[in-house]
C-alpha cells in the first residue's frame, strides 16, 4: 500500500449538486430533470466536465464532496428512459462518477447509506486505515474505510469520516452534509448530527490532525439554535480552526454554508482561501454552491490558475 510522503498543501470542498431554484438566474431544460431523476445530485455530462476541469487545475490534496451521483442507481426500477440518455450521467455507463471526473491518481471513498457524500484524496498525502479496496473490486475506491456518523435523525452518512495516516501521524478527514431546511426540526437534526460527530472524534489522540469540511446547511455567523450550539461545542472541544473563504459560498442565499475547519495543519491559521464557481462563464449556471479551496502556502504554478469569484 502507498505511504504518505508529503504534507497537506491544498484542501477543498464543494456541494456539486444542482437545484431547480437557480431558474431565477437563467432558464434551464435540465434543472428540474436533475431534481426529479437525480435527487439534485451532479447529473449532466457538461457539468461533470466543468467540475473536473477545476479539480484538474487546483489539484487539491483532499477534496470533500457532497451530492455526488451514485451510478448504481441508474438501474433503479421505474427510471424513465430519457433519464438514461445524454446529456445525463446515466448515459455514461456504470463507471463511478468520480472515476470519470477525478485525475487517475486520486483515490476516493463514499459513505455507506449516503453515497452522495464522498472524500477524494491523493495517496501520497493520506492513507486510510482498514482499507477495503479489494472487497470493492476497485483499487481507487476506498469506501470500505469510510465511517458513517450515526445520529438519531436523518440518514447515516450525512457526516462520514476516514481515519488514516499522513506525515502528521494519525489524521481524520470528515465530510459534512447535514440535513437541509429552515424548520426548528431541521436545526435540531443538524445539532444531533454534529453532536454525534463530536462524540465519535473525542477519543482521538490529542495530536491527531483533523480536517472537517462540507456543506453545513447553515451559516454559523448568523445561525442561532441547536445546530450552531453543537458546532460551537465541536470546534471548542476539538480545538478546530476555521479557514475562511473569499465570500459567500451559495449563489442564491449569499451565505457561507460550505465551511472548512482544521486541527494540526501546519500554517493552517494563515491559510488563504478562494471561492470559485466552475461554471462562472456559462450563460446557464448549474452549480448553486461554490468550490472552496484553501492552501497553506503559495499555490504551485502546476496547479493551474484559478480566479476567485466576485460577489
Amino acid at each position: 500500500s502507498p505511504e504518505p510522503t508529503r504534507g497537506f498543501g491544498v484542501i477543498a470542498t464543494q456541494n456539486v449538486g444542482t437545484t431547480p431554484f437557480l431558474k431565477i438566474l437563467a432558464a434551464s431544460p435540465h434543472r428540474q430533470a436533475c431534481e426529479e431523476w437525480y435527487d439534485n445530485n451532479l447529473c449532466t455530462m457538461d457539468v461533470e466536465v466543468a467540475f473536473g476541469a477545476v479539480v484538474q487545475a487546483d489539484r487539491p490534496d483532499v477534496l470533500m464532496l457532497q451530492e455526488v451521483w451514485d451510478q448504481r442507481r441508474c438501474d433503479e426500477p421505474g427510471r424513465p428512459e430519457e433519464a438514461r440518455e445524454e446529456p445525463y450521467a446515466c448515459a455514461l455507463g456504470k463507471l463511478h462518477q468520480l472515476e470519470r471526473i477525478l485525475p487517475v491518481e486520486y483515490h476516493y471513498a463514499c459513505a455507506t447509506g449516503y453515497p452522495d457524500n464522498c472524500i477524494a484524496f491523493l495517496p501520497d498525502v493520506f492513507v486510510p486505515e482498514a482499507d477495503d479496496a479489494t472487497a470493492t473490486g476497485a483499487e481507487r475506491d476506498q469506501s470500505g474505510a469510510m465511517r458513517p456518523v450515526q445520529a438519531d435523525c436523518g440518514r447515516p452518512g450525512r457526516i462520514a469520516w476516514l481515519r488514516g495516516q499522513s506525515t502528521s501521524g494519525t489524521t481524520v478527514l470528515v465530510v459534512v452534509h447535514t440535513n437541509a431546511g429552515f424548520s426548528v426540526d431541521d436545526g435540531e437534526c443538524r445539532g444531533l448530527q454534529l453532536a454525534a460527530l463530536r462524540s465519535d472524534l473525542m477519543d482521538l489522540p490529542a495530536d491527531a490532525a483533523i480536517f472537517v469540511a462540507g456543506d453545513f446547511n447553515f451559516d454559523p455567523s448568523t445561525a442561532e439554535g441547536p445546530d450552531a450550539d453543537a458546532l460551537a461545542a465541536l470546534v471548542e472541544d476539538l480545538s478546530l480552526v476555521r479557514l475562511r473563504g473569499s465570500g459567500p459560498t451559495h449563489r442564491l442565499l449569499k451565505s457561507e454554508l460550505d465551511l472548512i475547519w482544521v486541527r494540526g495543519w501546519q500554517l493552517g491559521e494563515k491559510a488563504s482561501c478562494q471561492v470559485i464557481y466552475p461554471d462562472e462563464a456559462d450563460a446557464v449556471p448549474m452549480f448553486d454552491h461554490g468550490y472552496v479551496t484553501c492552501t497553506s502556502g503559495p499555490r504551485p504554478p502546476s496547479r493551474g490558475r484559478l480566479a476567485a469569484t466576485g460577489f
